[in-house]
């Protein structure tokens, strides 16, 4: 016997909440936030930052911040420099093209760009 069926045995009028009777208002969707991307100049501080931060990272000021990175974080400093050294092709890559870094990376993953000099791609 259900709540409400034993309320009217009673003969108590009962309204339950939607919550209890089994019928819940649909969630609605989630979708994500729609942000822009900040502008040219915010993007060219930024870029000029990391990479000034890239060129002291193996000089005896970047030491603690490449301890940091191999001792705390476990990285090795050969997957830091190989990481840093496809990141300098791809901004090479990007000003060739005259795209974005991330457009030149995607344009990388998806074999849009000739990997040699032939132009075949492979």
């Amino acid at each position: 016997m259900t709540y409400r069926e034993a309320c009217h045995q009673l003969g108590r009028e009962v309204n339950l909440p939607s919550t209890l009777t089994g019928s819940r208002p649909a969630k609605p969707q989630w979708e994500p936030r729609v942000t822009a991307a900040p502008g040219d100049l915010w993007q060219a501080k930024a870029r000029k930052l990391v990479d000034e931060a890239v060129h002291h990272l193996w000089t005896p000021t970047g030491k603690p911040m490449l301890d940091f990175l191999s001792q705390r974080r476990g990285l090795i400093e050969a997957t830091i420099y190989v990481h840093m050294e496809f990141y300098r092709g791809i901004k090479a890559i990007a000003q060739f093209l005259g795209v974005h870094e991330r457009t030149a990376q995607a344009f990388l993953y998806d074999g849009k760009i000739p990997g040699k000099k032939d132009g075949t791609g492979t």
